[in-house]
């Protein structure tokens, strides 16, 4: 439906705290996972979850805060927008 709109689909793994990712049972597992079930729809997959921040640019143990969020975009987003805007 998204596609019938015109409209490109991408799915985001954000950045974890390293202490988070360590306890996360099987994340590669679900990465895998995750990853085969978006190739089937032809959604690309950006993992930005081993991209470490530290612990100061998170709110809670897995969100990223005010600060943290505008760092991920500085550091990684803005290049993907550009990318997907070509």
């Amino acid at each position: 439906e998204a596609r019938g709109r015109g409209l490109q689909l991408r799915v985001l793994k954000p950045p974890l705290p390293r202490r988070i990712a360590a306890v996360l049972p099987d994340e590669a597992g679900f990465t895998r996972a995750l990853h085969a079930v978006l190739a089937r729809h032809q959604v690309p997959l950006h993992d930005f979850s081993s991209d470490h921040y530290d612990d100061a640019l998170f709110y809670d143990p897995a969100h990223l805060n005010r600060e943290g969020v505008q760092t991920f975009f500085d550091r990684s987003l803005v290049a993907l927008l550009r990318a997907a805007a070509r």
